[in-house]
């Protein structure tokens, strides 16, 4: 059995990612001609009765989109379920179109979009509408009721407006048909992943809705160091015209002082401009254009990341994981996976009470999965007799591109050359 559901909840809050649940939509996979009926509501304590019945007593595959949203939601409503979830979970019985949608056009090379027959790019979006939209030719409307569901929580179903109870029935059975439209394109052998990449994104929605805190005096400490350091940097550059007296930056000028550090050896934008972002200017090794680099930094320190730590130290701050064409994860909102590494930052992150941060690491963990995987494809691999030797082989590569011995160069990285 296939079992597709889908949750209204109170709106999303900072520092709540699992609202109160109002009602659960469920539907099963084939409606025939003759049956009109449409998907069901139950309101939030039949909810939990009904999905506790179908973790337990069914071997059912439960499908939705975004899936880990609607669990994360039934584990806050009631805990219990928590353990039934994971066991689902691990058994295969739990996938999200959303993300079978990505793995498809990761297979396909269009993940997020691709450039059509005249090189005009075309961006693909994953939320449900865009899916009923691009696999079943229909539109879905997003209207007025999804907000305000939270008004609806307790009180009886049968006295909600029509289109109160029309919208979720909507998304249940758009939910249900992506589904089937994707099993009729793709089939198993593209969407093999799709259970693995759910528990993925089961663990990180609650990573996310449990968030982090952050500690406030020592982002008040950090906030004070940035705005020294960026005054600083500042009065140099505005002795050298690259910053004017408003605090704007003269970006002609500063293309020029590339042009005259690095000539036609500058990076360049897509567009073919002279590029100016950090990695640019620390490439041009020219101390003005290193503190040009260091005070974009230290503004959007001050613009971006200051805020948002600040918000940790009165609600968890919870990142958006999601899923990159690589098969790593992306982090947004903010990204935590990325902290950038002016010192003080990382510093700002406290655990809660009896907790601790640990860290866990492989060596060269990409490289040794790589090495057995360009076995299996071409017998043979240069890396695979580096890591066997002992090597290192970011040395190994660094050792041919300067012209010396390994054990040379491991002495420069030693000495930290």
């Amino acid at each position: 059995m296939i079992y597709f559901w889908d949750t209204e909840t109170s709106l999303i809050q900072p520092g709540l990612l699992a609202p109160p649940l109002t009602c659960l939509t469920e539907c099963y996979p084939l409606r025939e001609a003759q049956n009109k009926d449409r998907a069901r509501l139950l309101d939030h304590k039949e909810a939990v009765a009904r999905i506790r019945y179908i973790l337990m007593a069914t071997k059912a595959v439960l499908v939705g989109q975004n899936v880990a949203y609607d669990f994360g939601v039934m584990a806050a409503e009631d805990p219990s379920l928590l353990p039934l979830s994971f066991q689902a979970y691990a058994e295969d019985r739990v996938t999200d179109t959303m993300l079978r949608q990505q793995l498809a056009d990761i297979a396909d090379g269009k993940f997020r979009g691709y450039a059509d027959s005249k090189g005009v790019w075309r961006k693909r979006d994953y939320s449900l509408a865009a899916l009923s939209s691009r696999l079943l030719g229909q539109t879905l409307e997003k209207d007025e009721w999804r907000l305000r569901y939270g008004e609806f929580r307790g009180v009886p179903i049968e006295t909600w407006p029509e289109g109160a109870r029309e919208y979720p029935r909507r998304d249940a059975e758009a939910t249900r048909d992506v589904y089937l439209a994707q099993e009729a394109q793709w089939g198993p052998v593209i969407l093999a992943d799709q259970y693995r990449q759910a528990r993925a994104a089961w663990a990180l929605h609650l990573a996310s809705a449990w968030g982090l805190h952050t500690d406030a005096d020592a982002v008040a400490a950090l906030e004070a160091a940035t705005v020294a350091a960026r005054n600083q940097v500042l009065a140099t550059l505005q002795a050298a015209g690259l910053v004017r007296a408003n605090g704007t930056r003269d970006t002609k000028l500063a293309k020029k002082q590339m042009l005259a550090a690095m000539g036609e050896d500058h990076r360049r934008t897509a567009t073919g401009d002279v590029c100016l972002d950090a990695d640019a200017c620390e490439a041009s090794e020219d101390p003005l254009l290193e503190a040009y680099a260091e005070y974009s930094t230290l503004d959007k320190v001050l613009s971006n990341d200051i805020p948002a730590l600040y918000k940790g130290t009165a609600t968890p701050i919870q990142t958006r994981y999601g899923l990159a064409d690589t098969g790593r994860t992306t982090s947004s909102g903010p990204n935590i996976q990325n902290v950038r590494r002016l010192p003080g930052i990382r510093e700002c992150f406290r655990p809660r009470p009896g907790y601790v941060y640990a860290q866990a690491d492989y060596h060269a963990f990409e490289l040794f999965a790589l090495a057995p995987t360009c076995l299996d494809l071409f017998g043979t691999s240069a890396l695979a007799e580096a890591l066997n030797a002992g090597l290192d082989p970011h040395t190994q590569v660094a050792s041919v591109i300067l012209g010396k011995t390994y054990e040379e160069t491991k002495a420069l990285v030693k000495a930290k050359d």
